[in-house]
């Protein structure tokens, strides 16, 4: 191998060009500056995107249920009182019922519109912009899927607005940085070269 030709990138041949600055004799299989956030598009890498960002929403959702126990036990400690521990433990049994309602919205909802995100991002190579975009549209879906939350008078209305959003944000932008962590990670394992998928379209 002379190195003269075209470098070979984990999602198969690369562009004239991409790579010229190493030699293929000291090029490792996979490299950082080879990763192109635009892979992660198509029908089967937005589900993997979505079944993630219901995993960090459970998460969230746990997460803030044992916070919210433990703060309420916390401020409760020194005046003696349980009715407020005993409902804050209460509202992890709800945690199981938010898993399951979330699987729809994400399932109909955040699939369809993160293939239509995915793809409009397809030529946007940074892994930032895609997670910040994820993360937009997620605070949007959350918004717009949960008005209930929002509702009322404006001071309460506007901050269970903002925590409804911050969740949804939380969700998808961390969905996407996941499955971009997951799909850079089986590049390094050379694993995207036998499955070339989609290939990496030139830049804006």
């Amino acid at each position: 191998m002379t190195g003269t030709g075209p470098s070979e990138s984990p999602w198969g041949a690369a562009p004239v060009g991409h790579g010229a600055s190493r030699t293929d004799a000291h090029r490792p299989p996979w490299a950082p500056e080879d990763w192109h956030a635009g892979l992660v598009r198509g029908p089967a890498r937005v589900a993997l995107l979505c079944a993630l960002c219901w995993t960090v929403l459970l998460g969230v959702t746990l997460v803030s249920g044992v916070v919210a126990t433990a703060l309420t036990a916390w401020r409760t400690a020194a005046g003696g009182g349980g009715a407020d521990v005993a409902s804050a433990s209460a509202s992890l049994v709800l945690v199981p019922f938010v898993a399951l309602t979330a699987i729809v919205p994400v399932a109909v909802v955040g699939w369809p519109v993160g293939l239509l995100t995915a793809w409009l991002l397809r030529r946007r190579p940074r892994e930032a912009e895609h997670v910040l975009a994820f993360a937009a549209v997620g605070a949007v879906l959350a918004v717009g899927l949960l008005p209930s939350w929002a509702s009322g008078a404006w001071p309460a209305a506007g901050a269970a607005g903002a925590l409804v959003a911050l969740v949804g944000a939380g969700g998808a932008g961390g969905g996407r940085w996941w499955a971009g962590a997951v799909l850079r990670r089986r590049a390094a394992r050379g694993e995207l070269a036998a499955r070339p998928g989609i290939a990496p379209p030139t830049s804006w």
